[in-house]
C-alpha cells in the first residue's frame, strides 16, 4: 500500500509536470495566432531573393557589342577595341612608347579626316574633297608644354608637392562648325562665352602596365566617338548643306596623366582653348575594363549635368552615395577632373570603369581581359551626352558656361546639390537635397507623432472634456498594451549592431594577431562578392540576431500577443525602431554633413510611416500573416531595387582597392567594417522585424549563418595554414622593385672651383641596394623565394644629409604606402649582374648671394631677432640624364623662385617636394633660381636629388636576374633610381 500509494503520487506529480510543460510549449505557440503563418517565412526569402536577383541583374547589365561590320552612322565596340590592341603597352610618361600611341593617335586622327569616317567601317568610299566637305573646320594640334604646379595629397598623408615638367606633349582635335555656315543663335550669342565641349582621357600607362583598361580604352572610345562625329557632320552637311554641329567640340588626348596630372594642367594652364571650354567629359578607369562605367562624379556648381545625363544616357550607371566618397578623400586616387575644374574653373562630369580593381595599376592590365560589352556601353552613353550637349543643349549650356564663369565663387553657394541615382540602369532619378531635406524633416515629424501614438493623445483629450464616459459605448478606442516596447526594440537593434561589429572586428583580430599564418592572411582577396559576406558578413549578423533575440524575448509580454491584432503589433514595433535608427542617421548625416546619400536612409523611414498609415484599419484582420507579408513586401522587398546598386558599388570597387592600400594599412579591419555596416543596415536591420515575430526563425537564421562562417572559414583557413595564397593572374599581388645607388653627401659644385667638386663628386662613396616592397600588407615571405632572399633583411635603409628618407622617396606621393617596409638587398646577395645604369643626378650653383628679405619676410624677423633678416638667393643648375622622372627634396622654406610667377605653396610642411617630368628625348636639365630662409644656426642648405628610370623595354620591364624569382600572380614594377644629396 506505501509502496503504491508512494508510486501513484509519482507517476501523478509526473503527470502534473508533463502537463504544465505542455501548456507552457501550448501558451508559446499560441503567441503566433494559428492562422497559416508558416507560409510567410518561405515567401517572403522567395520575394527577396528574387528582387535582389532582378537588381544585380540590370546593374551588372552591358549591352551587346557592335562588329566591326556595323552601320558607320552606329558606335561600334569592336571598332574601338582594335585601337586598344594596337595602343596597349607599358607607356610611362617619357619613354618611347608614348611617343609610339602619340603617332598612332595622330594617324588614325589623319585618316578619320580624309575618308570622312568611313575609313574602318566602309573603307571603299573614300572622301577626296578635304575637311570642308565635312561642315567642319578642324584643328589638329600637337601641343608640348612646360609648366609647375602644387598639389596636396592629404588622403595619402603625404607633402605638397610641386610638379614641373617640360615638353609634355598632348594632342587636339578640335571640330568647329563652319563660319558661313553657323546657325543664327549661335551668331547671336558668341559674345565671348565659352561654348566648347572638351572630351578628355589619356595614352601613358603607370609604370609597368599595359593600360589596356587605365586609359587605353577611353582612349579607344574617343577615337570611334571622332569617326562617329565626322560622319555625322558629312552626311549632315551633304544632305542639308549646314554643319550638324552647333558648339565647338574638343577631343584631348593627354600624354601625361600618372605622372600626377601633368598633361592636364598643360592644357590649362597654357592652351588658349580652356578659356572657350564649357563643359568637360573626363574618360577613365579604375577597374579593369569590365562591367558598366560609371558617373561618379560630377561639379556640383552645376546641377544640369545630371539632368542632361539623365536625360540622355540610353543606359544610365550612377549614384550619388559615390560622389560622397570622392568628395571627402577616402579613395586615394585622382583624375585630370580636378585640374579642370579646381585649376580652370570648367565644370564637367568624371566617368570610369570601376570593376575587379585587382588587376588595375598592374602587368595584366591586357586587352584580351576588356569586355568589349563594356566599351560599348561607355561609347554609347558617350554618344548620347555628346549629341545632346552640341545641339538640343547647346545653347542651354553656353548660358549656365557663361553664368558659371562669370560669378564663380559665387555660384557653389547657392546651388543646391542635387541627389541622383539610377533606378535599375533604366532611369536617373534625381532631386536637390534641400528639397529633400525639407521631405526628410516631415517625415521625422510624422514619424514622432507615431511614436507618440495619437489615439492616446485622443483618449487625453476625451477624458479632459468629459466624453470618455459618453464615447466609451458608441466609439471605443483601443489603447491596449503593446505586446513590445519601442524602448525595448530600439535597445535590441542598437545592441544588436554593436555587437554585429564586434563580431566582425573580432574575427579581423583573430586573423591578424591569434591564428597562425600569414598576417594579415587576405583569404578575401580576388574573390570578395563571395568570402567576405560568409567571413565577415556572417558572424556580424549571428552576433547581432543573437542579442537581438535576448533583448526581445527576454522579458516579453504576453497581453495582447495571443490575438490577431498582437502580432501585427509586434511586427509594427519592430519595423519602427529600424525606422527611428535611419532617421537618426538622415538627421545627423544627411542634414548635418550634407551627405546626399541620406536618401537611402530616409526610404526606410518613409516607407514606415506609409506602412502604419496604410495598415491601420487591417491591425484586427483575421488573417495577420497577410498582413505582415504585404508589409514586409513593402518595407524590405520593394526598397531592394534602390539598396542592391550601393551594395554592389562598395564591394566592386573598394575591395579590390585594398590592393593598394599600402603595406602598413590595416585593411583586414577597413574591410571587416565595411562588410559589417553593409551587413547591419542591409539585412539585420530590414529582416528584424519579421524574425522577432517567432523564435524558431531567429534560431533558425543565426544558426545557418553561423554554419556558414565555420564552414567558409574551414574552406578558407586549411589552404591557407598548407601554403595557398590568396593571388591569382585575374588578382595579382603588387610589388615595387627598386635598384637604387645612393652617394654619399658631398658639397655642391659651384662656379668658383668647380672642376675639383666634379672631382670630388664622381670619387664619393656609393652604397647600391635593391629594395623590394608590396603595395598590400601581405608578407613578403610567402611571395618571395626564401633561398634568393635569405640574406635580405627589413628595409630599414635611410638617405639624407639632415632628414633621414625611406629609399622610396623617389615615389612621392606613394611613399606613404611603403615606407620602412618590404626588404633590403645587396645585389651580390642576389648574383645580380646587370650594370647600374642610371647616372648619379648632378647640382652645380651658378649663384649664390646673401639679399636684404622684403614682405612676405618680415614676419620671420620676429622669430630670427632681427629688424631685417638675411635670406640667401641661389641658382641652381639640375642634371638628372636618361632619367624618366627627376626630384629634389629640401628642408627649407622657399619664398621665391623662377618655375612660376607666385613662390611655391609649402603649406605647414617645411620639407618641400619638387618633381620634374620630361617628355621623351629631352634633357633632364632644369634650372631654377630661388630665394631661400637663411637660418642663422644652419647656414648651409642640403639638397636631395633623385633620377628614376622605369622599364621601358623587356629587359627594364622584367630584367634577366628577376624572371625566375616571382610566380606568375605577381605584378611587379621595376624602377632604376639614384639619389644624391649636396650640401650648399
Amino acid at each position: 500500500m506505501h509502496r503504491k500509494r508512494k508510486s501513484n503520487g509519482h507517476e501523478s506529480e509526473s503527470s502534473n509536470v508533463s502537463g504544465t510543460g505542455k501548456h507552457h510549449r501550448q501558451a508559446l505557440a499560441e503567441r503566433l495566432p494559428k492562422t497559416g503563418t508558416g507560409w510567410l517565412f518561405a515567401l517572403t526569402w522567395l520575394c527577396f531573393a528574387f528582387v535582389v536577383f532582378v537588381a544585380a541583374q540590370r546593374w551588372y547589365h552591358v549591352p551587346d557589342a557592335l562588329p566591326t561590320s556595323a552601320s558607320c552612322a552606329l558606335f561600334s565596340g569592336e571598332r574601338a577595341l582594335a585601337h586598344v590592341v594596337q595602343l596597349a603597352g607599358p607607356a610611362v610618361v617619357g619613354s618611347r612608347r608614348v611617343e609610339t600611341n602619340a603617332a598612332y593617335i595622330e594617324g588614325t586622327l589623319t585618316r578619320t579626316l580624309h575618308t570622312g569616317g568611313r575609313g574602318t567601317c566602309d573603307p571603299n568610299q573614300l572622301s577626296s574633297e578635304g575637311t570642308r566637305a565635312l561642315g567642319l573646320e578642324v584643328t589638329l594640334e600637337r601641343q608640348f608644354g612646360n609648366g609647375s604646379f602644387e598639389l596636396d595629397f592629404s588622403q595619402l598623408g603625404a607633402q605638397c608637392i610641386t610638379n614641373t615638367y617640360t615638353n609634355i606633349s598632348n594632342i587636339m582635335l578640335r571640330l568647329d562648325p563652319l563660319v558661313g555656315n553657323l546657325s543664327a543663335e549661335r551668331n547671336e550669342t558668341s559674345t565671348g562665352c565659352p561654348d566648347a565641349i572638351v572630351v578628355n582621357s589619356h595614352f601613358d600607362t603607370a609604370p609597368g602596365s599595359p593600360g589596356a583598361s587605365d586609359a587605353l580604352t577611353p582612349i579607344g572610345v574617343m577615337l570611334e566617338l571622332v569617326r562617329l562625329v565626322v560622319y555625322r557632320s558629312a552626311q549632315h552637311y551633304a544632305t542639308y548643306g549646314t554643319s550638324w554641329l552647333r558648339a565647338p567640340l574638343i577631343f584631348l588626348f593627354n600624354g601625361a596623366e600618372e605622372a600626377v596630372l601633368l598633361g592636364s594642367h598643360a592644357f590649362v594652364a597654357n592652351h588658349p582653348a580652356i578659356n572657350q571650354t564649357a563643359m568637360l567629359v573626363n574618360l577613365e578607369s579604375a577597374g579593369a575594363g569590365i562591367g558598366p562605367e560609371l558617373l561618379f562624379r560630377y561639379d556640383t556648381r552645376s546641377p544640369w549635368l545630371i539632368r542632361l545625363y539623365a536625360d540622355t544616357a540610353p543606359f544610365p550607371h550612377t549614384g550619388c552615395y559615390v560622389q560622397d566618397i570622392f568628395e571627402r578623400n577616402l579613395i586615394p586616387a585622382e583624375t585630370d577632373f580636378r585640374m579642370f575644374t579646381e585649376t580652370a574653373g570648367v565644370t564637367g562630369v568624371d566617368l570610369a570603369f570601376h570593376m575587379h580593381g585587382y588587376t588595375y595599376h598592374t602587368r595584366y592590365d591586357k586587352p584580351s581581359r576588356v569586355d568589349v560589352r563594356s566599351i560599348q556601353h561607355m561609347g554609347e552613353n558617350v554618344w548620347a551626352l555628346l549629341q545632346a550637349a552640341l545641339r538640343e543643349r547647346a545653347s542651354e549650356i553656353r548660358s549656365a558656361a557663361c553664368e558659371l564663369r562669370q560669378h564663380r565663387d559665387a555660384v557653389r553657394e547657392r546651388v543646391e546639390p542635387l541627389v541622383f541615382f539610377d533606378l535599375l540602369s533604366w532611369k536617373v532619378v534625381h532631386f536637390g537635397h534641400w528639397t529633400a531635406s525639407r521631405v526628410y524633416v516631415l517625415i521625422a515629424a510624422l514619424l514622432a507623432l507615431l511614436v507618440w501614438r495619437p489615439e492616446r493623445g485622443i483618449q487625453w483629450y476625451m477624458d479632459s472634456k468629459g466624453m470618455h464616459s459618453k464615447t466609451a459605448v458608441t466609439s471605443p478606442i483601443e489603447v491596449g498594451p503593446a505586446p513590445l516596447p519601442l524602448y525595448r526594440a530600439l535597445l535590441a537593434l542598437i545592441l544588436g549592431v554593436c555587437g554585429g561589429f564586434l563580431a566582425s572586428l573580432t574575427v579581423a583580430f583573430m586573423l591578424t594577431s591569434v591564428l597562425p599564418g600569414p598576417r594579415p592572411p587576405l583569404l578575401w582577396y580576388g574573390r570578395h562578392m563571395l568570402v567576405l559576406p560568409c567571413l565577415y558578413g556572417a558572424p556580424a549578423l549571428a552576433s547581432a540576431l543573437t542579442i537581438a533575440a535576448r533583448v526581445l524575448n527576454g522579458s516579453r509580454n504576453r497581453e495582447g500577443t495571443n490575438s490577431a491584432s498582437g502580432l501585427v503589433l509586434r511586427y509594427e514595433q519592430v519595423e519602427r525602431a529600424v525606422a527611428l535608427y535611419f532617421m537618426s542617421l538622415v538627421l545627423v548625416l544627411g542634414l548635418g554633413l550634407q551627405l546626399t546619400m541620406a536618401y537611402l536612409w530616409a526610404l526606410q523611414a518613409g516607407v514606415h510611416v506609409l506602412n502604419s498609415i496604410l495598415f491601420r484599419p487591417l491591425r484586427h484582420y483575421k488573417r495577420p500573416g497577410v498582413v505582415v507579408f504585404l508589409r514586409f513586401l513593402l518595407f524590405v522587398v520593394v526598397p531592394q531595387f534602390i539598396h542592391v546598386p550601393p551594395v554592389l558599388t562598395t564591394l566592386e570597387t573598394f575591395a579590390p582597392l585594398m590592393g593598394m592600400a599600402g603595406a602598413r594599412a590595416k585593411v583586414e579591419f577597413i574591410v571587416a567594417a565595411l562588410t559589417a555596416y553593409l551587413t547591419m543596415h542591409w539585412l539585420f536591420m530590414l529582416w528584424l522585424p519579421l524574425l522577432s515575430l517567432h523564435r524558431s526563425w531567429m534560431r533558425g537564421v543565426t544558426r545557418s549563418v553561423l554554419a556558414i562562417f565555420l564552414l567558409a572559414g574551414a574552406l578558407l583557413l586549411i589552404p591557407h595554414w598548407f601554403g595557398e595564397v590568396p593571388y591569382t593572374p585575374m588578382a595579382p599581388k603588387r610589388l615595387v622593385v627598386q635598384n637604387v645607388c645612393v652617394q654619399e653627401p658631398v658639397s655642391a659644385p659651384s662656379s668658383i672651383s668647380r672642376n675639383a667638386k666634379v672631382r670630388s663628386m664622381n670619387s664619393a662613396n656609393r652604397t647600391c641596394l635593391v629594395g623590394v616592397a608590396g603595395l598590400d600588407p601581405y608578407p613578403l615571405e610567402r611571395v618571395l623565394s626564401k633561398t634568393r632572399y635569405s640574406k635580405c633583411e627589413r628595409n630599414r635603409f635611410a638617405w639624407g644629409y639632415r632628414d633621414q628618407r625611406s629609399i622610396f622617396a623617389n615615389v612621392a606621393p606613394l611613399e606613404a604606402l611603403v615606407r620602412d617596409a618590404g626588404l633590403q638587398c645587396h645585389p651580390e646577395t642576389l648574383s645580380a649582374r646587370r650594370p647600374w645604369s642610371l647616372p648619379v643626378p648632378r647640382l652645380d650653383v651658378t649663384k649664390d648671394v646673401r639679399v636684404h628679405c622684403t614682405a612676405p619676410f618680415q614676419a620671420i624677423a620676429g622669430a630670427l631677432n632681427r629688424s631685417t633678416p638675411i635670406c640667401r638667393a641661389l641658382t641652381l643648375q639640375i642634371q638628372a640624364p636618361r632619367a624618366h622622372w627627376s626630384a629634389m627634396i629640401c628642408d627649407a622654406a622657399v619664398r621665391q623662385w623662377s618655375l612660376t610667377t607666385s613662390a611655391p605653396n609649402q603649406g605647414k610642411h617645411r620639407r618641400h617636394f619638387i618633381r620634374h617630368v620630361a617628355g621623351h628625348d629631352t634633357s633632364h636639365m632644369w634650372n631654377v633660381s630661388f630665394v631661400l630662409e637663411l637660418d642663422p644656426d644652419e647656414p648651409s642648405v642640403t639638397i636631395d636629388l633623385t633620377s628614376t628610370r622605369y622599364g621601358e623595354n623587356q629587359s627594364e620591364l622584367a630584367p634577366v636576374f628577376w624572371s625566375s624569382s616571382f610566380p606568375d600572380w605577381v605584378s611587379a614594377t621595376y624602377m632604376t633610381s639614384a639619389f644624391a644629396s649636396y650640401v650648399v
